[in-house]
């Protein structure tokens, strides 16, 4: 019984700083869930309703996974712009301090990580439930189970966009600057990277935008027999290009992505003072 006190104690600050978290970024959450709908009205609706040179793809299959790699630039920002400011914003307006006066470090980073995290993924359900409903009306035919597969990996894919997030932000000075690293990571960053790596058998799993393939490549029933990359030869070396990871190496990535950039977060936000 005394454990389970204990327990409940611990949970309450962290449920409150959810609740709190979630009623401040709810204006932020409404906007991206427009931007989400819109985007998707031009890139799903748009070309298949009013442009008739616009071919409809072959399969449910093949128009799920259109649209998640459209989708990934929508998550990226979403992500970003939610995660960006967690623990900087702690310093510059010291929101935790003023707010939750009680609440203990550990507990306000765990509570602001849960928050946004489920506003990032309830905007990224909205895309696949639209998603969904586009699908049955041109196909008519049941969700596949890959789907629901395909959600999940996206879901922990968030998870690991978020703490590299969490741990810029945890010795960055605002909010801004980490969004602007962010973009320049996954637009040019790991890009540079691959120039190097292509010419060697290496796989490109540290590249977030590469693992982000296996959230719109895992919908295809086939996945496991697809052959994930091509090689070709130039000037006598052999360019091995990889277009997707496999279920395995994502999941495992992708938590270490998770934990370890989470932790290191967590760990410098304990040492600094607000």
């Amino acid at each position: 019984m005394e454990g389970l006190n204990k327990f409940k104690n611990t949970l309450r600050p962290i449920l409150s700083t959810i609740h709190f978290e979630v009623k401040l970024q709810k204006k932020k959450f409404i906007i991206f869930s427009i931007i989400t709908i819109i985007y998707f009205f031009f890139t799903g609706i748009l070309p298949h309703f009013f442009f008739s040179f616009t071919t409809l793809p072959y399969s449910q299959i093949n128009l799920y996974q259109s649209l998640i790699v459209s989708f990934m630039m929508i998550l990226f920002l979403t992500t970003g712009f939610f995660f960006s400011g967690i623990i900087c914003t702690e310093y510059k307006k010291k929101t935790g301090l003023t707010l939750l006066p009680l609440i203990e470090k550990h507990n306000l980073i765990i509570g602001k990580y849960i928050a946004n995290y489920i506003l990032v993924l309830g905007i990224a359900a909205i895309h696949y439930f639209l998603m969904a409903l586009l699908n049955f009306y041109f196909y008519a035919e049941p969700i596949p189970p890959s789907l629901y597969l395909s959600f999940g990996y996206l879901a922990l894919y968030i998870l690991a966009l978020a703490s590299v997030a969490t741990f810029l932000s945890s010795f960055m000075p605002s909010g801004g600057s980490v969004l602007a690293i962010i973009i320049a990571l996954l637009l040019f960053g790991f890009s540079i990277i691959d120039i190097f790596v292509s010419s060697t058998p290496l796989e490109p799993l540290y590249s977030l935008p590469y693992l982000y393939n296996i959230i719109s490549n895992i919908v295809y029933p086939n996945f496991s027999t697809m052959e994930r990359y091509h090689e070709y030869t130039q000037d006598s070396i052999i360019h091995r290009i990889w277009s997707f990871p496999s279920a395995e190496g994502a999941l495992l990535v992708l938590t270490l992505y998770t934990i370890i950039f989470f932790l290191l977060g967590y760990l410098l936000f304990k040492r600094r003072q607000l």
